[in-house]
């Protein structure tokens, strides 16, 4: 025989709760099963299967100053893309006129080691969003934690910034 226990639960420096449920065996009072509790989510993230213009979100790969990027694909055709937010709190006119001029700029410029932008809008919150080409690669820091990097290569990563007047 069973019964339903259920707690809710404060979490430290949040104003939110998390509810708790196990099965109370009355048998055996020393035994309680409680689910494992989900991950938490990040204030404003983005949820699996969120629409944005064409594409549906599918995970957040990563998070900078001005935003949080997220992995998305097209539901017909399967094209990837990369999809920038910009963060909640940066929902002030300067900030989202640099992050326009941000997609403007990118695709002025048309190099091929620049990432290709071509789509722009608004998340169901209101915050403003760049679609841009999907790139396999690794992170810099990826990079650094499978081996040393040797000067040749450095310095191959480095030449066409230090030769544009880039830097």
């Amino acid at each position: 025989m069973s019964d339903d226990f259920t707690a809710v639960k404060r979490l430290p420096d949040e104003d939110r709760t998390t509810q708790i449920t196990a099965d109370v065996v009355t048998e055996d009072p020393t035994s309680l099963s409680v689910p494992p509790a989900p991950p938490p989510r990040i204030a404003g993230e983005l949820a699996r299967g969120t629409q944005l213009g064409d594409y549906v979100v599918e995970e957040r790969i990563g998070q900078g100053g001005m935003g949080t990027v997220y992995r998305a694909v097209h539901p017909v055709i399967g094209k990837a893309a990369a999809i920038k937010v910009l963060n909640h709190e940066l929902g002030d006119q300067y900030s989202i006129e640099r992050f326009v001029d941000e997609a403007r700029v990118v695709n002025q410029i048309g190099h091929p080691n620049i990432v290709d932008v071509f789509s722009f809008g608004n998340t169901p919150d209101g915050r403003c969003y760049l679609a841009m080409e999907w790139l396999k690669g690794e992170t810099l820091r990826e990079r650094l934690d499978r081996t040393p990097m040797q000067i040749a290569e450095i310095a191959e990563i480095v030449r066409p910034f230090a030769c544009s007047g880039a830097m």
